[in-house]
């Protein structure tokens, strides 16, 4: 299911025209063209989330009134360099991930209280990059790998001394070697120099090409219907029955590469609840749990297919303030600001009945404006722009980033 933020706005009437409803969050190179196409499409009215009038405290819950279609064009960006483990504990990673996207979300109101939705993105670019060396040799990944295999060649070289005569046990030419007696016939050098840096050679050549840049292109489809069971005044709440389509790529990706999707189809249902306790504030509480209902393929590294599962309940959603500038003056009116906590506790994942993920969580803080453009300048643009990170999780990256949205809406 998408989560997606739900508007209801009141019509105004051109002089001359029909009530039409406009609201733009179209991502476009620059609001001239987002302008000229809401202009030329319909006539412009304004549009409010709720009984203030002010988009700035829009309830997150709201569905399109009958005959209004909103699109919306998202920009996403993360970023990460280090990662959480299954205690949640924060630690350092040598590489520089980073992702973006580019998503498009359509919404039509069936009723006043029923709406349909849709939800896409695309992929541009999934970047992995070893930032240095040394910061490779620093995590704690690197340090057991470099250890366990000094130890394997040491105990290795020294199985061949002993048999060669050179020393009475293997214990006394493992000492040799890792005090730095024990000389290598061919070069001179000690045998531990060797072994250490050929140990190193080898790790750090295995991370160079361990991780390729993830797949691009289009990422699961999510689809769904909004239903208003309280439509209006200070306690409002609706819910939303959906299904996340895989249309990501995931079957053929292989392991060192990251997803454009999750590989299953998966149905969930979510909840809205707006409270509007006064003019200028709306707290909205939001959560979605998805089940999998159907199993996906992913080819093994022998050519075989394996099934692919989700197994247990996934819930995700957020809680968010959301602030009108209005309540300090009039020319205020068009800004909005706001703050959420996001939480995603994901369901285990499983690879021929292997469990390959598990325990994947993530809780996020974001605080982000709102721009509506139309209220005082009567430009039908709105903006909203957020800036989120991540505050704890568990086997998974700690993430960052911006998402920037514009949005049209016409009644056709």
């Amino acid at each position: 299911m998408a989560r997606t933020r739900h508007r209801t706005p009141r019509v105004l009437t051109k002089k001359g025209g029909k009530p039409m409803k406009t609201r733009i969050r179209f991502l476009l190179p620059s609001l001239a063209a987002i302008s000229l196409l809401a202009w030329g499409a319909a006539p412009v009215a304004l549009a409010e989330g709720n009984e203030t009038g002010w988009y700035s405290t829009e309830p997150a819950g709201k569905t399109l009134p009958a005959g209004v279609v909103q699109v919306r064009a998202i920009q996403v960006k993360r970023s990460a360099d280090a990662q959480y483990d299954a205690d949640g504990n924060k630690s350092s990673i040598p590489y520089d991930i980073s992702t973006s996207a580019n998503g498009a979300a359509f919404e039509l109101g069936l009723t006043n209280r029923l709406s349909l939705q849709l939800y896409a993105l695309k992929y541009t670019n999934q970047t992995v990059k070893l930032r240095s060396v040394d910061d490779l040799r620093a995590t704690t990944t690197y340090q057991t790998a470099y250890d366990t295999a000094v130890a394997a060649q040491v105990a290795q070289k020294a199985a061949v001394l002993q048999a060669l005569g050179a020393c009475p046990s293997t214990a006394v030419c493992s000492a040799a070697i890792t005090s730095g007696a024990a000389l290598d016939p061919t070069t001179g050098l000690p045998i531990m120099t060797l072994i250490q840096s050929g140990v190193d050679a080898a790790i750090v050549d295995a991370a160079e090409t361990a991780y390729a840049d993830g797949e691009t292109g289009l990422g699961d489809t999510r689809v769904g219907f909004l239903y208003a069971l309280i439509p209006s005044g200070s306690v409002q709440s609706s819910i939303g029955l959906g299904m996340t389509l895989p249309t990501g790529k995931y079957k053929d990706t292989p392991d060192t590469m990251r997803t454009t999707g999750r590989g299953v189809t998966e149905a969930g249902v979510q909840f809205n609840l707006d409270l509007l306790p006064f003019r200028g504030l709306t707290l909205s509480l939001q959560n979605t749990s998805g089940q999998m209902v159907q199993k996906g393929k992913k080819s093994a590294s022998d050519g075989t297919e394996v099934d692919v599962e989700r197994d247990g309940m996934r819930n995700y959603g957020f809680a968010r303030a959301a602030f009108g500038l209005g309540v300090f003056g009039s020319w205020l009116v068009p800004v909005g600001l706001t703050a959420t906590y996001g939480y995603d506790n994901d369901s285990k994942e499983k690879i021929d009945n292997e469990v390959t993920k598990e325990k994947v969580t993530r809780k996020s803080m974001a605080t982000g404006v709102r721009l509506d453009f139309y209220s005082t300048w009567k430009i039908p643009v709105r903006i909203d722009f957020e800036q989120e990170r991540t505050v704890g999780a568990t086997n998974n990256y700690n993430l960052s980033g911006t998402t920037a949205q514009l949005k049209l809406l016409l009644k056709f």
